[in-house]
């Protein structure tokens, strides 16, 4: 259980040190809405301030981060700010998703990525919830296993036109 825990905290510091990356010059992040289409993520978010929220059904607390997200998109939408759910394919299919997604009433889009791999390369995560707050240039604020409120104000109250 030791060798466990001491490997789960190596990976998630890896992670972690890797540094707050800029998404500005990746190429398209391509994943599955819930009718099946393909959306680029990073198109879509790009020019704007996002919270990208790596989840899965299977994940109990990232059904209670449910509220949390809807708040978030339900207060800063006019503010400009992006929500984007993200369900990287992990022990879960588009039709989990999209069922998922349709009982709780999310409100915010939510897309899956069929090849299990993508969603990582753009936005690594130890585990789920995992939050990816990002400005309107595609640099990366801050990333964790919570949403951070006072990052996501700051950042809105400083690219609001003067």
């Amino acid at each position: 259980m030791r060798t466990k825990t001491l490997l789960v905290g190596i990976i998630v510091l890896a992670v972690l040190s890797t540094g707050l990356p800029s998404l500005a010059t990746e190429p398209g992040l391509l994943v599955q809405d819930m009718n099946g289409s393909t959306v680029d993520v990073l198109a879509m978010i790009e020019g704007k301030p996002a919270l990208v929220v790596m989840w899965a059904t299977w994940c109990p607390h990232c059904a209670t981060a449910i509220s949390t997200i809807k708040k978030i998109q339900e207060e800063y939408i006019d503010r400009g700010l992006v929500v984007a759910a993200i369900n990287p394919g992990v022990r879960d299919t588009l039709d989990r998703t999209r069922r998922y997604a349709k009982a709780k009433e999310l409100s915010y889009p939510v897309y899956f990525d069929p090849t299990r791999s993508q969603a990582k390369r753009y936005f690594p995560f130890p585990g789920v919830p995992w939050f990816t707050l990002i400005d309107k240039d595609g640099q990366v604020i801050s990333r964790g296993d919570y949403v951070d409120f006072e990052k996501i104000e700051a950042l809105l109250t400083a690219e609001e036109p003067e």
